[in-house]
């Protein structure tokens, strides 16, 4: 683990996982004494293992990624063989010495016979410029590192998380000191599990509970329903006079809110499946604080309320939009509030009701706005198109993310902030990577808009509702 260290051979790594799409991972297992500019070769690609990690480990992860990456291909080769279709060994003129499993580097075949008293640096340089030719021959589009496993206590199976590796200004290059997380780009690959029939019209809004375990629906047939994931059952159909335009969990999942066409808003008792309360108020999306104590209305006045969730009561009211407000939802600490309106974005200090600043660059409406779970940044969704990524502290946009065809519905952080999924009329739900502003992955089921998109806490499970009157479970 230090990248400054320096050694004189270069041991052949006994196993090398290979993963395909559209890049390559190099897993190398049993590999020790690695030189420092040999790890810069495969800075984008690979790490290296201490020789007491449990291959047994290894294997697990192999079956996991199997199970979770169905159009990634996974293989568990010995060596360099001619299975190999790309062998670095050849690319960056390393030679076997003797019957050695040692490997050094071709000075003469690329340094171009300079003499061999050269210095280190010199050598690393040219390393690196043949490994630029390698990465574009390999279609190496993004750093990744794959690295040993974490299990969760009670846990066998192979966690894989899909995320990004930012590389840190601190950590020297081409090496990594975490070793207790895997970060592995495009393993997990949603795809439809379970299409959700009932509704007789548009599903406005599909949501889960807190723990997972069920799902909320609103419809334009005017109710709102409980389903249970696990068999598909609902368990429970409230039923009001007009179109239900959204519901939502508390974060506790005791309580359901509703708000309708009607003018109403509607809290709903999930134990005892009774209505709590109604209150006369126009909104068409209504969000829980995270700490339940309070909820919040937009209005097509404009204004943005915040009502009591205990008894309905008004708490605040703030005021600054000229056009209807679509949405607003509050920060992870529930401190601040950013609501989406006609190509404007507000950001909002709840205790004092001040408007902290305001956030502009879309051309059309802006359906939605949502904090990222640090509160650092606002993913915003439009009806020009587009998804953009604000910085919350300085206002500015720092990605702007393109390729719906048609005007964007919702947008959603995952759990670990570094992806975002959106839906869109053009029928489709997209994930998008945060840092390097890409689409990576389009999800296809839909017959109509989709109206609605929702991520599980732990992210494995996607929910998307549609005018084609069904809901979708992505897992």
């Amino acid at each position: 683990k230090n990248p400054n260290a320096a050694y004189n051979t270069i041991q052949t790594p006994r196993k090398v996982i290979f993963l395909y799409k559209k890049l390559r991972i190099f897993f190398f297992i049993e590999s020790k004494r690695i030189k420092k500019y040999f790890s810069e070769i495969f800075v984008d690609c690979a790490i290296f293992v201490p020789k007491h990690n449990n291959l047994s480990c290894t294997n697990e992860m192999l079956q996991s990624l199997r199970t979770a990456a169905q159009n990634i291909q996974v293989t568990l080769v010995d060596n360099y063989d001619n299975s190999i279709n790309f062998d670095f060994t050849n690319e960056i003129g390393m030679e076997k010495k003797g019957k050695s499993n040692s490997y050094a580097v071709n000075k003469e075949k690329h340094l171009g016979g300079m003499n061999q008293h050269n210095t280190r640096k010199h050598q690393q340089l040219k390393i690196r410029q043949v490994l630029k030719v390698i990465k574009i021959e390999m279609n190496i589009i993004v750093p990744l590192v794959l690295t040993k496993i974490k299990k969760e206590q009670n846990e066998r199976n192979t966690i894989t998380i899909v995320s990004n590796w930012i590389r840190s200004v601190s950590i020297d290059l081409g090496w990594i000191d975490d070793f207790n997380v895997i970060i592995a780009k495009y393993a997990k690959q949603f795809k439809n599990s379970k299409i959700f029939y009932g509704h007789s019209s548009s599903v406005t809004s599909a949501n889960f509970s807190p723990d997972g375990y069920r799902i909320v629906s609103s419809s334009n047939d005017k109710t709102i329903r409980i389903w249970d994931i696990a068999s598909g059952k609902k368990t429970h159909i409230w039923e009001e006079e007009h179109w239900i335009n959204d519901a939502q969990f508390s974060p506790d999942g005791n309580m359901v809110a509703s708000c309708s066409n009607g003018n109403t808003i509607q809290l709903w008792d999930v134990n005892s499946a009774q209505k709590i309360f109604e209150i006369q108020f126009n909104t068409k999306k209504i969000q829980f604080a995270p700490d339940g104590h309070t909820m919040v209305a937009a209005s097509s006045t404009g204004a943005i309320t915040i009502f009591d969730a205990q008894f309905g009561k008004q708490v605040q009211q703030l005021e600054g939009h000229f056009f209807a407000v679509n949405n607003a939802q509050f920060s992870p600490d529930g401190q601040m509030l950013v609501s989406s309106s006609y190509q404007t974005i507000a950001i909002w200090d709840v205790k004092s009701g001040e408007k902290l600043g305001a956030l502009e660059g879309h051309s059309n409406v802006v359906s939605n706005a949502q904090f990222s779970p640090d509160g650092c940044s606002i993913v915003s969704c439009s009806w020009d198109r587009t998804i953009r990524i604000w910085d919350v502290q300085s206002g500015k946009q720092l990605r702007k993310l393109e390729g719906h065809g048609d005007l964007v519905n919702d947008v959603k952080f995952f759990p670990n902030g570094q992806i975002v999924v959106s839906c869109s009329n053009d029928k489709t739900i997209r994930l998008w990577d945060v840092q390097l502003g890409r689409e990576i992955q389009r999800l296809l089921g839909h017959f109509e808009y989709v109206t609605g998109i929702s991520v599980s806490k732990d992210a494995r499970m996607i929910l998307s509702s549609s005018d084609d009157d069904t809901f979708i479970l992505w897992g």
